[in-house]
């Protein structure tokens, strides 16, 4: 699987000094986005529901959180919808390479979900 991060007008993202992770301009300082080569999370989807806009985040590989009860951690499926912004867990993954686009941001290639039967 292959997603792109950092393409959106206002996305400010840069690689490392390392060259091996993600990090986005947030405030003022720089952030980890939590993809980083190596790295095992659960793959978060976030949806604009107005504009469409998508974009992608890892989180803990206990799962996300939903919306209702922060507590109640899922791997796979909706996970809640706030102020237009869909939530959606699309399984464990693991970052296999990231690489430069073109015309900003970035290409993530990430593994196949790696906990398929886990809720």
């Amino acid at each position: 699987m292959r997603i792109h991060i950092g393409t959106g007008v206002f996305d400010v993202v840069s690689m490392s000094p390392d060259g091996k992770r993600i990090e986005q301009y947030i405030g003022a300082s720089w952030v980890p986005t939590g993809f980083a080569i190596g790295a095992v999370g659960t793959l978060k989807k976030i949806t604009n529901l107005k504009t469409g806009d998508v974009k992608y985040g890892m989180d803990s590989p206990d799962g996300v959180p939903g919306n209702s009860n922060p507590k109640i951690l899922r791997r796979h499926g909706w996970r809640g919808t706030t102020c237009d912004q869909e939530v959606d867990a699309l399984g464990v993954r693991k970052v296999k390479s990231i690489r430069p686009l073109k015309r900003g941001g970035f290409s993530v290639e990430l593994s196949e979900d790696l906990a398929p039967d886990l809720p």
